[in-house]
């Protein structure tokens, strides 16, 4: 059987947190591929797994084909799955079926090279540390940009806790967020919960009667963004159901799912603020997509180890 490694903060307990994994896994169970997952750590990953694929940083997902070769990067893992496995629908066409798609047409290369980075929105944010990485919603960002911010500033202060010291320190690393970025989080905002909401044993209050928890400020413009990306790429008044095609969920909709579980990782209560508040055009997606049964099932599988 086809195995998929996914990232757990430690063995013993804590969720699959992968963005990238669960867009992996998403995709092969929305073609009804069986696949056995795999927990694997960080300190696996340099260990380990640097040791059998000779790079200098593995990542997840990757995968062990039944002939037992590996491949690596969720995006090859969908383009590999998607032709291999005939079943089911296409991840990049999904509203044709695998076997009836011309993988060397313009349609499916068009289709194929779509990315969650695409989906742009120019706005005009006044403080450019807070609003940094919004790649959906401000044109000039980058994926990385988005990446560091949602990471860094919004998911990091709720979740490192969980971490052991090895995979602390490269989440929170320079190379991994940028340049003092951690630093000025977390000087930002020294009295921020940990992953399960009891306060930090070393936070202390900001000083300032009037100063707001930066990464509650930071959930704030989460919100209006996702707000204002729901209004211009899923707003079902207009037909638009999904992200990879109007009618039908595929690749781009397993990416933002991604962060979903991202969020969820840290907590349930999180996502409510987040994706699935009430009457939203992100919370009416999310039904949707949790509306299908292969993607509803292994949405259930990637949340049996989240935070009660």
């Amino acid at each position: 059987m086809l195995k998929l490694y996914d990232l757990v903060p430690t063995h013993e307990r804590g969720p699959f947190f992968s963005p990238f994994a669960t867009k992996a896994r998403l995709a092969l169970a929305s073609k009804g591929i069986q696949f056995k997952v795999v927990p694997v750590t960080y300190k696996e990953l340099q260990t380990v797994w640097k040791e059998e694929f000779k790079i200098k940083m593995p990542t997840v997902p990757f995968i062990q084909r039944e002939d037992g070769s590996y491949l690596i990067d969720s995006d090859k893992i969908s383009h590999w799955a998607d032709q291999a496995y005939p079943t089911g629908p296409s991840i990049f066409l999904p509203t044709q079926a695998s076997d009836q798609v011309d993988f060397q047409s313009e349609e499916y290369k068009q289709a194929a090279a779509k990315d969650i980075s695409q989906c742009t929105l120019p706005s005009n944010y006044f403080d450019p540390f807070l609003r940094l990485g919004f790649l959906t919603l401000v044109g000039s960002r980058t994926y990385a940009d988005f990446d560091k911010w949602l990471v860094g500033a919004v998911y990091l202060p709720r979740f490192a806790s969980t971490f052991d010291e090895w995979t602390r320190a490269y989440w929170t690393s320079d190379d991994r967020l940028g340049p003092g970025f951690w630093a000025r989080v977390s000087s930002r905002d020294q009295g921020e919960s940990n992953h399960f909401g009891s306060p930090s044993t070393n936070s202390k209050l900001n000083s300032s009667p009037h100063s707001v928890s930066y990464s509650d400020e930071c959930l704030a413009e989460l919100q209006k963004g996702l707000d204002e990306f729901g209004e211009k790429h899923l707003n079902s008044e207009k037909g638009q159901l999904y992200l990879q095609d109007l009618s039908a969920p595929g690749h781009l909709d397993f990416s933002l799912m991604g962060f979903v579980r991202m969020l969820s990782a840290c907590s349930h209560a999180l996502v409510k603020k987040t994706f699935a508040r009430p009457d939203t055009h992100l919370a009416k997606w999310l039904d949707r997509m949790l509306s299908h049964d292969q993607i509803a099932k292994e949405w259930k599988a990637l949340s049996v180890r989240d935070p009660a």
